[in-house]
């Protein structure tokens, strides 16, 4: 068959886009986010949460996973909210962003260098009540993603 102006053929077989053995992508998942035409997303970023666990002197760090963390905000209502879903796309933290909620950027030192996280309190769970959350982020990303989630509570 003769080539057509776009440099595609005419036949539909060798077109990429019409062969259901064709596979372009580069082997990652693009996670997608659930649609809400009411939502608006100001930030998103790469995070992993980590969650304080146990009480008085048994009190301790848990990470809960990484992925990636957006941030939400409804368009009618104006309720906020952040939600972190993993690589496959399943949510594993979604909290409400309240008015006045204090987000603090903390660095620390461990033996793979500076962490930064940005620490919270929120309730995930009704029954638990307010827990204490961390967030780690690149370095790069901690001025960011402080900004935002001050804007989003402010």
């Amino acid at each position: 068959p003769a080539a057509t102006s776009g440099g595609s053929t005419s036949n539909p077989i060798a077109a990429s886009e019409d062969d259901p053995t064709s596979n372009p992508d580069d082997g990652k998942l693009d996670i997608g986010q659930e649609e809400n035409k009411d939502e608006e997303t100001p930030y998103q970023v790469q995070a992993r949460l980590v969650k304080l666990e146990g009480s008085g002197n048994t009190q301790a760090w848990k990470k809960l996973g990484t992925g990636v963390l957006r941030l939400y905000r409804n368009t009618i209502t104006d309720k906020k909210k952040m939600v972190l879903r993993n690589d496959a796309g399943k949510v594993m933290f979604n909290v409400a962003v309240s008015k006045g909620m204090p987000f603090k950027k903390v660095s620390r030192k461990t033996t793979k260098g500076e962490v930064w996280n940005v620490s919270f309190a929120a309730v995930e769970d009704a029954s638990e009540g307010l827990k204490q959350f961390m967030l780690n982020v690149k370095k790069e990303d901690i001025d960011k993603f402080h900004e935002e989630l001050e804007k989003l509570a402010a």
